[in-house]
């Protein structure tokens, strides 16, 4: 996201899986970069830092670093004001809390419905969608 014009830029909150930003491990290095973006030149980055997931949950300034030409000088800080972890939970967390399934399994051996691959069969696999579906 681009702010133009200003020295203490607030980004819009974004949504990020944990399996894409670490893959799950919360202590995991993540790099995050701060750039200058430039409409009539080649973009300059500002600073960066890696930082794990459970520094971004504590809510404390980091600091961004400036490696540039040799230097290796604070350029600055970023904050996480809002960060959170939400849990999704998994098919075996509502078995282990107790969810009880009720399994049906029908078999259809007649033979009037036809080949599955004819388009007029009840059990064509297709787009769209027929009587038993």
């Amino acid at each position: 996201e681009v702010i133009d014009n200003n020295l203490n830029p607030v980004w819009k909150p974004i949504s990020v899986k944990l399996s894409d930003l670490c893959n799950g491990d919360l202590d995991a290095p993540v790099r995050l970069e701060v750039w200058d973006y430039d409409s009539m030149s080649s973009n300059d980055e500002i600073g960066h830092v890696e930082v794990t997931v459970n520094q971004l949950l504590s809510k404390q300034p980091i600091k961004l670093q400036d490696h540039k030409e040799g230097r290796n000088m604070e350029c600055g800080s970023v904050q996480c004001d809002t960060c959170h972890v939400v849990r999704t939970p998994t098919f075996m967390d509502y078995l282990v809390s107790g969810c009880e399934l009720t399994v049906s399994v029908a078999i259809d051996f007649t033979a009037s419905n036809r080949d599955p691959s004819d388009p007029t069969s009840l059990h064509h696999v297709s787009a769209n969608w027929n009587q038993y579906q």
